[in-house]
C-alpha cells in the first residue's frame, strides 16, 4: 500500500492507475466511512475519477443495471478539465486497464469491453482506457478552468458525448493566503475584511489610497523580496528597482528562456543603471522532464554568468516561501506559455492581488480579464513554425518592457510613477474582486453545484 502513494509522479502506467483507484475508490469509501454523503461529487481532471466504479458499484448491488446506474450517477457529477492538449490526459493501455477493471466487471455480471466501453476514446487507436473521456461521459456538468480554455476544450473533446457542453469556471485564488501581510492590513483598514471574499464594492474603495500609501506597501513588498533573495542566493537586489518576477514549473510550453533567444537586448536591458531592471526566476522541473530540466539550466546558467549583472538571479529550492516572497515584491510578472496551452495560469493572479502587473501572452485567465491598463499583452505571433513565433514573440515581450514598462515605471525620474501607481489602484479594483478564490467558488456552485443538486434524483 505504501509503494502505491509514497510519490506523487513515477512514469509507470501501473503504478499511476493504482494511485488513482486508492483516490478515486477509497476516497468514497472515506466519505462513507465519515458518515459523509454529498449530493455533489467534483472531480478535478481525471485524477479521481475512479470514484465514479464505487458510485456505481453501489448503485448495481442495489439490483440496477450497470446503464441505469450510469444514468443515475450522472446526476451527482462534475467534471473539470485542467488541460487544453491530448497529452496531459491519462491514458491507460488496454492491458492494464483491463486488468484492474475486471474484478468489477465480474461483480456486475457485465463483459469486460462494457466498462471499458465507458472510457474508450473512439478517436484513439490502439484503443486506451481514457479518464477524462470516462469522467465526461458520466458527468452532469464538465467546465475548463478559464473562458478560453472552455472554447479550446469543447474543440479538443467535439466528439465525446458531452464534450460540446463543456463550460467554463475561471480559477482564483485564496487572497488571505497570498496577499502580503502588510498589504493585508492596509486592505483591511481602507476597503473592510470583505475585499478577501471578492466584494466589489470594498474593492473599489482601493481609489481612497493616496500615491504615497501604495508606494510604501510596494517597497515593504520589495524590501521582504531583496531579503529573500539576498538570505537565499547571497545577491544584494534594490528594493525600489523595477522587479520582474518569473515562477513556475519548468514545462516546456512555458518558455522559461524566451527572453534569452535575444540574449544581447536582455544585457543591454539589465546594464541600464539610470533606469536598474532585475529580473528573479524561480521553480522546478518534473523530475522526468528531460526537456524541462534543461530550461531551467539555461536559466541558472545565466543567472551565474557575468552578462547578468547581479541583476538577473534563480532563487533554488523554490517553495511556498519564495513564492510568497516574489508575489509580495515583483513589480511585473511575466508569463509567456506557448497560447492556448496554460489552461488559466493563477501566479498572475496571486501578483495582481499584491500589486504586481502582469505582462503575459493572451492565454488563460489573461485572455479574458486584461483590459490594457491592468498590465500588457504580449502580441502573439501568426506563425505556427515553434522557433519563428518563438523569436517573434522574445522580440514582442522585450519590446514591451524596453519601450513601455520600464518607461512608465520611471516615467517621473524616480520608481513608482504617478503613473505607475494609478495602474496598480486600477489592477486592484478591476482585478481584485475577479482573481479570489470566492469568486471562484460562487461561480460554481451558481453554474454547477446548484443546477447538478436541483436537477438530481437523489433525495
Amino acid at each position: 500500500d505504501r509503494r502505491i502513494t509514497d510519490r506523487l509522479y513515477s512514469g509507470d502506467r501501473r503504478h499511476r492507475i493504482e494511485q488513482e483507484l486508492v483516490l478515486g475508490v477509497g476516497g468514497a469509501r472515506a466519505l462513507a466511512a465519515l458518515g459523509i454523503s454529498p449530493r455533489v461529487f467534483h472531480l478535478n481532471e481525471g485524477h479521481a475519477g475512479f470514484l465514479i466504479l464505487e458510485l456505481l458499484d453501489r448503485r448495481i448491488a442495489d439490483g440496477e443495471s450497470l446503464d441505469e446506474a450510469v444514468r443515475q450517477v450522472r446526476s451527482q457529477l462534475v467534471f473539470t478539465t485542467h488541460t487544453p492538449v491530448p497529452a496531459g490526459i491519462d491514458r491507460f493501455p488496454l492491458e492494464i486497464a483491463s486488468e484492474h477493471l475486471q474484478p468489477w466487471a465480474d461483480a456486475w455480471r457485465v463483459p469486460i469491453a462494457e466498462v471499458f466501453e465507458l472510457g474508450r476514446d473512439p478517436s484513439e487507436e490502439p484503443p486506451e482506457f481514457n479518464m477524462a473521456v470516462f469522467c465526461l461521459r458520466t458527468s452532469a456538468h464538465a467546465n475548463g478552468v478559464s473562458k478560453l480554455h472552455g472554447r479550446v476544450s469543447r474543440e479538443l473533446f467535439a466528439h465525446v458525448p458531452g464534450g460540446d457542453a463543456i463550460s467554463s469556471v475561471t480559477n482564483g485564488v485564496h487572497a488571505r493566503t497570498w496577499t502580503a501581510p502588510p498589504l493585508q492590513d492596509l486592505l483591511d483598514r481602507t476597503c473592510g475584511p470583505s475585499w478577501a471574499d471578492g466584494d466589489v464594492d470594498a474593492w473599489r474603495r482601493v481609489s481612497d489610497l493616496d500615491d504615497g500609501a501604495v508606494r510604501d506597501v510596494r517597497r515593504t513588498g520589495g524590501s521582504l523580496l531583496a531579503a529573500m533573495v539576498r538570505e537565499r542566493t547571497g545577491t544584494t537586489f534594490d528594493p525600489d528597482a523595477l522587479t520582474i518576477g518569473f515562477a513556475r514549473r519548468f514545462a516546456t510550453y512555458k518558455r522559461a528562456t524566451l527572453l534569452l533567444r535575444h540574449r544581447d537586448r536582455l544585457v543591454k536591458l539589465l546594464a541600464d543603471d539610470a533606469r536598474p531592471v532585475q529580473f528573479v526566476f524561480a521553480g522546478k522541473a518534473h523530475p522526468n522532464d528531460e526537456p524541462g530540466k534543461a530550461l531551467l539550466a539555461d536559466v541558472v546558467a545565466f543567472a551565474a554568468s557575468a552578462d547578468a549583472l547581479q541583476r538577473f538571479v534563480f532563487v533554488p529550492d523554490y517553495d511556498i516561501e519564495v513564492a510568497r516572497a516574489m508575489y509580495a515584491g515583483c513589480d511585473v510578472w511575466l508569463n509567456n506559455p506557448v497560447r492556448p496551452h496554460e489552461a488559466s495560469g493563477t501566479s498572475g493572479e496571486k501578483s495582481a492581488l499584491n500589486g504586481g502587473l502582469n505582462c503575459s501572452i493572451s492565454d488563460g485567465w489573461w485572455d479574458e480579464m486584461a483590459d490594457g491598463r491592468n498590465g500588457w499583452t504580449i502580441p502573439a505571433s501568426a506563425s505556427v513554425e515553434p522557433a519563428v513565433r518563438d523569436r517573434a514573440e522574445s522580440t514582442a515581450a522585450l519590446d514591451l518592457l524596453s519601450r513601455e514598462i520600464v518607461p512608465t515605471y520611471y516615467r517621473d525620474g524616480d520608481p513608482w510613477s504617478t503613473e505607475w501607481l494609478g495602474r496598480v489602484r486600477h489592477c486592484w479594483t478591476d482585478l481584485g474582486p475577479r482573481v479570489t478564490a470566492a469568486r471562484m467558488v460562487s461561480d460554481y456552485w451558481e453554474q454547477l453545484y446548484r443546477p447538478t443538486i436541483e436537477a438530481s434524483t437523489e433525495p
